[in-house]
């Protein structure tokens, strides 16, 4: 599972799921974009509807990731340990893997019910930035004790932000090289995070 706001999905997130396929040997992708976020404030949060389009047109072509919109129709704040134990009856006997990046790691402590999720999943944190390694180990380090273990992937750290291409929308400049074609041109024709 590779859960996030997605807001939008952008080849960061992108090069993370293909590397994440790739390291863990997954059979299986879940790309579950967030209803509500509860770590992170999201500024110009498109809708539910619009993330999911994105990330579908972002996961085409791969049929080992599919997008889920379990927590979309979920609603209300989106907590990873109740979408872990709605996995796991979805899929009774797979491994699971939550997949995250570096600073939700770090901040993995503060999550609702952290150890209950570190009991249903494996914990893999992706670095966002080069110099964020050793700190991911030794945090990787204390929380493998809990639950079924995590672990630090070695994905190529693509260092883009959503920030950065909401405000690159929003002044009309162009995304590429920061988001596939694909979804550079749906944010355009809905005009998402355009000035109005």
């Amino acid at each position: 599972m590779f859960g996030g706001t997605f807001n939008p999905i952008h080849l960061g997130h992108i090069g993370l799921m293909h590397g994440a396929l790739r390291e863990l040997q997954l059979d299986r992708l879940l790309v579950v974009p967030t209803y509500i976020p509860p770590h992170k404030l999201a500024h110009e949060l498109a809708s539910g509807d619009d993330r999911l389009a994105m990330c579908r047109l972002a996961a085409a072509g791969d049929p080992r990731i599919e997008v889920c919109d379990l927590e979309l129709r979920r609603g209300g704040s989106s907590y990873t340990w109740v979408t872990l134990k709605e996995l796991q009856k979805l899929y009774p006997g797979d491994s699971l893997f939550l997949i995250v990046g570096g600073d939700m790691l770090l901040s993995f402590r503060q999550w609702r019910r952290w150890r209950d999720i570190l009991r249903m999943a494996v914990l893999c944190g992706a670095p966002r930035d080069p110099g964020q390694r050793g700190q991911l180990l030794r945090a990787a380090g204390s929380l493998a004790e809990t639950g079924r273990g995590c672990l630090v992937l070695d994905t190529p750290v693509v260092q883009v932000s959503s920030t950065a291409v909401r405000q690159a929308l929003h002044a009309g400049q162009s995304a590429a090289g920061l988001l596939s074609p694909e979804v550079e041109q749906y944010c355009k024709q809905h005009a998402l995070y355009q000035e109005v």
